[in-house]
């Protein structure tokens, strides 16, 4: 997938403002050819790290030292960018001196090519809002705040100096929500940029994946706990910020040990293992997961399928529940 990715990036009126920097990751495939190939071709654009393998995380850590740009993001190789859009994007990312800049994106499925929309507040759009702002419309603004909707500027990360965890699979969490602790500022931008390619089975958050690595998922949250435990006069928006944001990542936890392990059992044990550290670490997010907790406890015994509680999360029938039930 990768041409289609650095390809998304190849809008000639875009291209002496940007710079791609492709991050190798230690693969044994044809990418590096491929990047160099691109690097070759347009030398003021391309950039490419050869790297011995150190995960997702040690990937983005070597992207930020690397980077030259105002602002940050990452694209993973089997994404792309709507190139429509791109233009646009880049030139809001001139104008303003935000310190986080979120825009909308599609889930894209492999196989049947279905897109599902992620979307933000229109009556937004083009405005700089506060931290404070982002909480009180965070119904509207939370499906964005994610590893695909963020932009942040590069200045930021630096100052911010924390060191995604390597060779773990889930850091994105680290990075939508620890990094956004130093920022003051949001920019919102409602069109699309992000193509977020969902449906193949070898990736991190399919239903096989996730339950063979829920160990990672623990050390994830267990890092950005370690992290937030740091600051117990943190600014109250944005400890309401981490606190939705875990509340989150915990209940996917509870949900790949209770619903998608196979091993009712076993989940059963994981999850009570995860709810005593939770209740000794971070007890607020036991309040905060109460009602999901339950659901997925009433799910883990009549063995609900995992797969059909993976369609529920895209549904717009989900959605509508969890403003109405799971908040």
């Amino acid at each position: 997938y990768l041409k289609r990715c650095l390809d998304s990036f190849l809008v000639d009126t875009v291209l002496p403002s940007i710079e791609v920097i492709v991050v190798n990751d230690g693969s044994t495939d044809g990418t590096s050819q491929i990047a160099h190939d691109y690097e070759k071709k347009y030398p003021e654009v391309f950039r490419v790290l050869d790297k011995p393998n150190g995960g997702h995380g040690s990937g983005i850590n070597a992207g930020i030292t690397m980077a030259r740009g105002r602002y940050f993001k990452v694209v993973d190789s089997d994404d792309w960018i709507v190139r429509e859009h791109l233009a646009r994007f880049v030139k809001c990312l001139k104008d303003t001196a935000a310190d986080v800049i979120l825009n909308s994106y599609h889930t894209v499925d492999l196989k049947s090519g279905a897109m599902v929309s992620f979307s933000l507040p229109e009556d937004l759009d083009g405005k700089v809002i506060s931290i404070s702002t982002l909480i009180a419309r965070y119904n509207e603004i939370r499906d964005c705040c994610t590893f695909h909707g963020v932009t942040y500027s590069t200045q930021l990360l630096r100052e911010h100096g924390y060191k995604l965890t390597e060779g773990v699979f889930y850091e994105d969490q680290e990075y939508a929500t620890i990094y956004f602790h130093r920022a003051k500022s949001v920019l919102i931008l409602p069109f699309y940029l992000y193509q977020y390619q969902i449906g193949d089975e070898n990736q991190s958050i399919s239903i096989h994946n996730q339950v063979c690595r829920i160990s990672h998922i623990q050390v994830v949250a267990e890092r950005i706990i370690e992290y937030w435990n740091q600051f117990p006069d943190m600014d109250p928006d944005m400890n309401e910020y981490f606190i939705q944001k875990m509340s989150v990542f915990a209940t996917s936890y509870f949900a790949t040990a209770l619903v998608k392990n196979p091993e009712k059992k076993k989940g059963r044990k994981l999850a009570k293992v995860f709810y005593q550290y939770l209740q000794e670490n971070k007890p607020v997010l036991i309040e905060r997961t109460t009602r999901k907790r339950t659901m997925l406890g009433i799910m883990n015994r009549l063995s609900f399928p995992p797969e059909l509680y993976q369609k529920l999360l895209y549904s717009s029938f989900y959605k509508k529940f969890r403003e109405v039930w799971l908040q």
